[in-house]
């Protein structure tokens, strides 16, 4: 606390200036680093390699959905699937349709587990309260890329986005590796994401994120968070959802606009799309046919998290992947765009968004009503998929 003296002597008031405090000299000086880093682009989320020269948005979320009625915990029914040590990041999970369990890895490469996977199972001890199994996995192609979203055709083949390498087709057979399109409009496709497939007349339908690409990364590997983050910053809304006509070769802009257009599902009836819209905590649904097609409805419009994968399953149900719940701190500044440009400038600051946990939002497909929410210790779960009561969570 200052205190201003006044002292009386012959006649004379003579006063002291109060001296500022401690606290107030640290707030000035944080202020004014602050500013001056504002004049800075914002390296420190591309490891001081890039950064995209886009402007930063203001945004106002609404109030976090208290969903405590709703929560239980996840971890106390996973079971860990050791896939081996030099295999990282699953981001996207398939089944083909013998049941072989596909999924996608940092290193550009696509591998399997045979079926049954139970097979496979060799208990393993991970950590106290999670089980864990070593399954076998096997190599199926390599994209030399960075493979996000996974599918399959009718016929069995595999479709692949890679934000570096485009919309992707396997043959089943040979695993010869076809290049579908990359780009839309004249306008090149630089961060596809995710993927689904209509197996009735073989349309694809697929996203697009961003405006700009990952990045090669100083560990050998393309790096697709650090832009992810980057853009939920900025509050870009250049997403979009495409489609892709195998027969015309026709690649289409259905939806754009999207702030980070994520995950997609077909509903049991393909009749529409759902599509995650990551940096706004909203899921969407695209109407293909009928008396609303070509309509867009907000299906879910507050999330607890970012939502990332998206899977439709049996009774309408929709399951959301929750890459993270929610930051206090980012909700409280999204409106700020200079503090935000501040705060990316900081280095490796951003890193708190890391310690976020992640969970699986279980809501009606049709409605949007939240059902179940699993929280998990754990964090980064990128996609889901409902097969045989079972749900089988990827991760990066």
């Amino acid at each position: 606390m200052n205190l201003t003296m006044t002292k009386t002597k012959s006649n004379t008031t003579s006063t002291t200036k109060p001296k500022p405090s401690f606290g107030s000299l640290i707030l000035i000086t944080s202020i004014l680093i602050g500013l001056f880093l504002s004049f800075f682009p914002p390296y420190t989320i591309f490891s001081l390699v890039f950064y995209p020269d886009i402007e930063i948005l203001p945004f106002r979320p609404h109030p976090v959905p208290d969903l405590s009625a709703i929560t239980r915990s996840l971890d106390n029914h996973l079971i860990l699937l050791h896939l081996g040590e030099d295999v990282h990041g699953p981001e996207s999970i398939a089944f083909n349709s013998n049941g072989d369990l596909y999924f996608s890895t940092k290193n550009g490469g696509i591998r399997f587990i045979k079926s049954p996977l139970a097979n496979g199972f060799v208990d393993l001890q991970v950590q106290p309260g999670l089980k864990g199994v070593k399954l076998e996995s096997y190599p199926a192609i390599n994209t030399g890329g960075r493979p996000l979203g996974l599918d399959f055709d009718a016929d069995d083949n595999l479709v692949v986005v890679d934000p570096v390498k485009g919309l992707l087709k396997a043959n089943k057979v040979t695993g010869e590796i076809s290049l579908l399109t990359t780009s839309v409009n004249g306008s090149t496709l630089n961060f596809m994401n995710d993927v689904t497939v209509n197996r009735q007349d073989g349309t694809i339908y697929f996203t697009n994120s961003i405006s700009y690409a990952p990045v090669f990364g100083n560990k050998g590997e393309w790096v697709t968070e650090g832009p992810s983050k980057y853009a939920c910053m900025s509050m870009e809304s250049v997403g979009k959802l495409i489609s892709y006509n195998p027969i015309t070769r026709q690649t289409k802009v259905l939806l754009d606009n999207i702030a980070y257009a994520n995950g997609v599902s077909l509903d049991e009836n393909a009749e529409s799309v759902y599509i995650a819209e990551t940096c706004k905590y909203r899921v969407l649904r695209y109407w293909l046919v009928g008396p609303k097609a070509g309509r867009t409805d907000v299906v879910i419009n507050n999330l607890p998290g970012f939502p990332d994968g998206l899977e439709v399953g049996p009774n309408n149900r929709l399951f959301v992947s929750l890459f993270s719940m929610r930051s206090p701190f980012l909700d409280m500044i999204h409106q700020y765009p200079a503090v935000k440009r501040t705060f990316l400038s900081i280095p490796y600051l951003y890193t708190i968004f890391d310690k976020l946990n992640a969970a699986v939002l279980i809501a009606d497909s049709n409605t949007g009503e939240f059902m179940e929410l699993l929280k998990s210790s754990t964090n980064k779960i990128s996609s889901t998929y409902f097969k045989d009561n079972m749900l089988y969570i990827g991760s990066k």
